[in-house]
């Protein structure tokens, strides 16, 4: 691949770093108690992995349901005795605590009667990467296409894929994630759509480094469960990659550097981790995919490149993935700094005109309004001359929350207020008067500029 020679040069920049910490790995956890339970999970959930995927196979092809044993036999179980006790499969990289079925419903992802239409499309999506491992884009890209693939990400997905062909796929949650993104320069994130190329960069690194991890941890694991174990310990043991970049700005004639830090959006699949986690995603999440489909749809039929955020790429809406729309830009320009770049990639909806952004829009659909100002607060701190239309998306029912978090302090007392560059979008009103202008054919001659017409704009005192 072309990329190899790029990414390996990455690589080596930080290989000295890399190495130290892996020898520390070693020494501290590798060896000690914790760290030989942890390998043990390795060999051991293969075997088990092999032997799930054969029988249900088995029973599939003899008409049998595969509901239940789909469910509790590919998904990755976090080692507990009650789900040794049920015969769950437990793995390294463990994510649910408890049957998968009471999270998802509880949290109003997955039907109770979609459960074996949801079993069915893992079932089959497991099976092709394991029996055509060389076409990983293709399934990943038929699964996130599905609308029973909500909630399933990569962190979920790939230990079973990772146990059936250790050569071909890497296990791919928060841990490894952040591993290969701050060793390589890179920023994937936890979708599917994301995996194909992720996993194809941690292969190169693996086998970059392999020789070296190998000698120095007695070289009796292979060197793929090495990087796993070692994303484990560096990030949830040692607590080593704060998301920190180094950052330029300039308030009037005042120039300011900083080290900040740009945090990813929460993941479902973590949460699900923790035993009472009982809702990693509300059901409010589905209004949040339809403001940014009705977004990313509009601006496409402006004639306008769009751009949806990398983490929430693999999100369905009617039966379209987000990622896959019509005028959907892979990669953003790349004109800002590592922190600027980092910040836009996360906001909910982008509309591109050439090399340019000519809006941004932030989506809020969840009890808390903050997140989203957050976002635009940071990217007009990083780049305070940023000429672009930002917009905060809600219902008219949260109207006077976004007025009340718009104006706090930290918002209000900068250079740029901004409830002065930031308008708020009712969502009823956008979504009325885009049903108007689409049924009298006026999308396509719109300048982007109209949505400050309709944008409402708070003051401290009045609106």
């Amino acid at each position: 691949m072309k990329e190899d020679v790029s990414l390996i040069n990455l690589a080596s920049d930080k290989r000295a770093e890399f190495l130290m910490l892996f020898e520390e790995f070693v020494g501290s956890y590798l060896l000690s108690p914790n760290g030989e339970r942890h390998s043990a999970y390795y060999d051991e959930g293969r075997r088990q992995a092999r032997s799930n995927l054969a029988k249900l196979i088995e029973s599939r092809e003899r008409g049998e349901d595969i509901t239940e044993d789909a469910l509790s036999k590919l998904l990755p179980y976090i080692d507990t005795p009650a789900n040794r006790k049920r015969e769950f499969w437990v793995s390294s990289a463990g994510v649910f605590m408890t049957d998968a079925r009471k999270r998802l419903e509880a949290a109003g992802i997955v039907r109770q009667e979609d459960w074996p239409q949801v079993a069915l499309s893992i079932f089959n999506f497991v099976r092709y990467c394991n029996e055509k491992p060389d076409q990983l884009l293709q399934a990943c890209n038929n699964f996130a296409a599905s609308p029973y693939s909500k909630g399933f990400q990569a962190g979920t997905l790939t230990p079973i894929l990772n146990a059936l062909h250790s050569d071909k796929f890497v296990i791919f949650n928060k841990k490894s994630r952040l591993v290969l993104n701050y060793f390589t320069g890179t920023s994937y994130t936890q979708s599917l759509i994301d995996y194909p190329e992720a996993n194809s960069a941690a292969l190169i690194l693996v086998e970059y480094l392999a020789n070296d991890l190998q000698k120095m941890s007695g070289g009796k694991m292979l060197a793929v469960d090495l990087f796993d174990m070692f994303s484990h310990w560096l990030v949830a043991v040692k607590n080593y990659l704060p998301p920190l970049f180094k950052a330029k700005s300039k308030v009037g004639d005042k120039k300011i550097e900083a080290i900040v830090s740009v945090p990813e959006a929460e993941e479902g699949e973590d949460a699900m981790q923790c035993e009472d986690a009982s809702v990693i995603e509300t059901a409010t999440s589905t209004d949040h995919t339809q403001i940014q489909y009705l977004l990313l749809t509009l601006g496409a039929e402006m004639g306008l490149n769009v751009w949806v955020a990398r983490n929430d790429r693999s999100r369905s809406y009617q039966g379209q993935t987000l990622g896959t729309l019509p005028h959907i830009s892979q990669e953003l320009p790349t004109q800002f700094n590592p922190a600027t770049q980092r910040t836009i990639e996360l906001i909910d909806v982008l509309w591109l005109k050439g090399n340019s952004i000519v809006s941004a829009f932030e989506v809020e659909s969840t009890t808390s309004i903050y997140s989203g100002l957050l976002r635009m607060s940071d990217l007009l701190a990083l780049q305070p001359n940023l000429d672009i239309k930002i917009y905060l998306v809600a219902s008219y029912e949260r109207r006077d929350k976004v007025k009340q978090e718009i104006i706090r302090p930290t918002f209000q007392l900068r250079e740029r207020p901004l409830n002065r560059v930031c308008g708020y979008l009712s969502l009823e009103d956008l979504i009325e008067k885009v049903d108007v202008l689409r049924k009298h054919g006026l999308i396509k001659s719109l300048n982007p500029d109209f949505l400050t017409n309709i944008a409402e704009y708070f003051g401290g005192t009045d609106g």
